[in-house]
């Protein structure tokens, strides 16, 4: 089992979306037993999806033939979304998956430590201020010690150059972690050669010197048929929800290194690093790994294999001093016997949604392109469910098994491990045995052993459905495990009004019938409602109305659904996220909504016109605040006189940046505008934009922004009618935000702007510029960096008590 566990997690890391097991071409295995030649290893460190260098990666994995592993401290949780709405641990979901991705292009492993992504930081002790310093370096030292890499490299310098605090504090924790291995006195300590800095040169921030030691990269590779540019630019691009496209470039250019610590170099990244088998005392595996790349054949792999079995059982006899390497090794070694014998395997089940009581038909699909390979077991989950299969694979010809599991209660729902829980003083709590993965160590799998003469391999391969797309061909997808029954409620936000029962909605889906049921409504650990249901009916998906009287309502900023038979409770909401780019993405969430009570007025606003633009949930949040807020589609923007029934059009965030279509409507706009009509535009970043004129009057954005979401803020002018009317805005209205206050603000502006807030993070000028307006026409035109998008959903008064105001501008009592 140990064994098995052991190369679950390798592919897992490496193979993360693949849901059949399918033999590498000829390329790939001459590059992996030129890997398999090298007992070295190198670990990248940056701070989030994203910061790694992937032409570098990409070289040392294909040039130099080194185990390259990209450990990153966080999963980009506090980022921007530039495809959709997710935001937070949703965001950090997906950008984990596309990291997995780029991995899989470029060819390095990855990794992840517990900490949270809580947004920009501007120095690396506003960083620590939320991880814990110790806690990170720990996290490093582990990582370094269950993968001991040699050659420990930062993307940004410990001196503050790479700008986002969290890039900072990602290399000063690797620092302290490499000395205080250093200084460690325990023989069984792990003790990397030497901590390097890439330099670079981004934007205005160049940390290029004399002195540094080059690296001549970016060679055509024709094993790739590329140069190592141009892969490391599509596995770059893979990180879509940043829009980190990146150019495919060639040509021969040097990498420049800094030394942190330990030994200095001369000649190679790996001076004083022995990476041959003379490393574990076994020269002659190494001369026979040679041989086995000299003769290869690559037309015919399947002749490399009996040698590498020979080789197998040499590395499999190393001592005990070199568990780590044989290990290691044999991983490696299994995957290239593998793939050398052309075996394919797929575990397809015939529905891709199960829940526990179910029983799920699957089929098993499995080939080789050499005679002698036997399939001799399945085993369904773990050891103790063994399937005896006793059967040839014919070569080239598929052999096909027919199996049904039981979904039992012990099969866990299909959930990112480290959303099991809620963060912890900005750390995930991560379930045993995950300590550093990226990904689940598949559960819902079926492990094949294969036979190739006497010796047996262990091929584990996830049950996954596939379904043939008219625009995509086939479209394999992990087989989901989701629960009896799931909650979702209707209004994820209630506003509670004095002495006014509240009406709230939920949505009930059920995968098993349950006779008799109660929904529960807690406030706290009080039960403020509940209602009777009978006869739910198996894959019935029902709307459940519920009244909570006034009198009932407690103090207390969430209302939880509890679905209650018998001795069994549901209360998750089950969210998917489904992109092109990556395998669909299963989640759940407490099932429960925002209670927020009101104490906003909204005399003259009601009708809300909203252009969408990167993907927020403002809109949602107005609409469930009761504004009436209707989308505007094309054809809306296409007749500006049409827009003359909204009393204001909101831009949805970063719409400059994401909606080149709309250059065509903006002179309607601002007609609209001119006429009387008022905008609010949310932030856009300064980089990127589409629509360089999104505003009426000029405005100039920069990269200012206020990281301190508790931020004093100053009102340049009180009497400031933009925070009289219709609510009277005061200092508390700015407490209790999160994340930050606000991005991207404005570095110049039109004269006739007016600034409304001053605010400034410790030690910084104050920036003045995080809600300008300004009239044009008959109306008036706001521009705010302010960071609402994240305020409004999360239930915030104080910021919906300002929103409502900008959406009142120019209006008088």
């Amino acid at each position: 089992m140990k064994r098995l566990f052991l190369l679950l997690s390798i592919l897992c890391s490496r193979y993360a979306t693949a849901q059949q097991f399918r033999p590498q071409p000829s390329s790939a295995i001459f590059q992996e037993l030129q890997q398999l030649q090298r007992l070295g290893t190198v670990m990248y460190i940056a701070a989030h999806p994203d910061d790694e260098n992937t032409r570098l990666i990409t070289y040392l994995v294909h040039h130099d033939h080194i185990n390259t592993i990209y450990l990153s401290l966080t999963r980009g949780d506090g980022g921007q979304n530039i495809l959709g709405n997710e935001q937070g641990a949703a965001l950090g979901l997906i950008r984990t998956n596309e990291m997995m991705r780029a991995r899989q292009l470029d060819g390095a492993g990855q990794l992840f430590t517990q900490f949270v992504d809580f947004g920009f930081s501007k120095s690396p002790d506003e960083t620590f201020s939320f991880w814990n310093r110790e806690e990170v370096v720990n996290s490093v030292k582990q990582a370094i010690q269950q993968y001991r890499p040699d050659v420990l490299i930062c993307r940004f310098p410990t001196t503050g150059e790479g700008g986002h605090g969290q890039h900072t504090a990602s290399a000063i924790a690797a620092k302290l972690a490499f000395e205080e291995l250093q200084a460690s006195t325990d023989p069984n300590i792990w003790k990397p050669k030497r901590l390097l800095f890439n330099a670079f040169k981004f934007g205005t921030s160049n940390t290029i010197r004399e002195g540094q030691f080059l690296l001549p990269i970016n060679q055509y590779d024709p094993l790739l048929g590329e140069s190592y540019g141009e892969l490391a630019g599509r596995s770059r691009s893979e990180h879509k929800s940043q829009g980190a496209g990146t150019p495919q470039t060639y040509g021969i250019a040097n990498e420049n290194f800094e030394l942190l610590g330990g030994a200095p170099m001369s000649k190679s990244l790996y001076d004083g690093v022995d990476t041959s088998w003379n490393r574990v005392g076994a020269p002659q595996i190494g001369k026979q790994i040679a041989a086995v790349i000299n003769r290869f054949d690559f037309t015919h792999p399947e002749k490399s294999v009996e040698a590498l079995v020979k080789i197998r059982k040499q590395i499999a006899a190393l001592n005990i001093k070199n568990a780590f390497w044989s290990k290691t090794k044999l991983e490696e070694l299994d995957q290239i016997i593998l793939h050398c014998a052309g075996i394919q395997a797929e575990a397809l089940a015939a529905k891709q949604v199960v829940s526990s009581g179910d029983s799920l038909p699957v089929t098993v699909n499995i080939t080789s392109r050499m005679n002698g390979v036997q399939l001799a077991a399945v085993y369904y989950r773990d050891r103790n469910n063994c399937i005896p299969a006793a059967t040839a694979i014919g070569n080239d010809s598929v052999r096909t098994l027919l199996f049904a599991f039981p979904v039992t209660a012990q099969v866990p729902l299909t959930e990112p491990f480290w959303m099991q829980q809620e963060p912890k003083e900005h750390k995930y709590i991560y379930p045993a045995p995950y300590k550093n993965e990226a990904l689940n160590i598949p559960d819902f799998v079926l492990s094949l052993q294969i036979n190739i003469g006497t010796e047996a391999f262990t091929l584990p391969v996830p049950i996954s459905y596939k379904q043939l797309n008219p625009t995509r061909g086939d479209v394999i997808e992990p087989v989901r495990v989701m629960p009896v029954a799931d909650i979702e409620p209707l209004q994820p936000m209630l506003v509670a009004e004095p002495q006014k029962d509240l009406q709230t909605s939920v949505r009930i889906t059920l995968r098993q019938s349950i006779d008799q049921a109660t929904l529960l409504v807690y406030q706290g650990q009080e039960i403020v409602a509940r209602k009777a249901l009978s006869a739910l009916a198996k894959d019935s998906r029902s709307v459940i109305d519920i009244t909570i009287p006034a009198a009932a309502l407690k103090q207390g900023p969430v209302l939880r659904y509890v679905l209650e038979t018998g001795n069994q409770q549901y209360d998750k909401t089950l969210h998917l996220i489904q992109y092109e780019h990556i395998p669909a993405l299963q989640y759940f969430e407490p099932a429960q909504s925002v209670l927020v009570q009101k104490n906003w007025a909204s005399p003259k606003v009601q009708k809300i016109g909203y252009i969408a633009g990167a993907g927020d949930k403002v809109a949602e949040a107005l609409s469930l605040s009761g504004f009436e807020v209707s989308m505007l589609s094309d054809a809306d923007l296409s007749h500006p006189a049409g827009l003359a029934k909204y009393d204001v059009i909101v831009c949805g965030v970063r719409v400059a940046n994401v909606r080149k279509d709309l250059a065509r409507y903006m002179p309607g706009l601002w007609q609209y505008v001119a006429q009387g009509g008022r905008v609010v535009m949310q932030y856009n970043t300064s980089m990127g934009l589409e629509l360089p004129e999104f505003s009426p009057l000029p405005l100039s954005l920069s990269r200012d922004r206020i990281t301190d979401e508790q931020a004093t803020v100053t009102f340049i002018n009180p009497a400031d009618p933009l925070l009289q009317y219709p609510n009277v805005i005061t200092s508390k209205d700015f407490d209790n935000w999160v994340q930050e206050r606000g991005i991207y603000y404005p570095s110049k502006w039109d004269k006739a702007y007016v600034p409304v807030l001053s605010m400034q993070d410790p030690g910084e000028q104050p920036l003045n510029s995080a809600i300008l307006y300004a009239p044009y026409g008959k109306g008036w035109f706001v521009y705010t960096g302010l960071a609402f998008f994240r305020q409004l959903p999360a239930g915030n008064v104080g910021a919906m008590r300002l929103f409502v105001n900008l959406l009142h501008v120019g209006m008088k009592p």
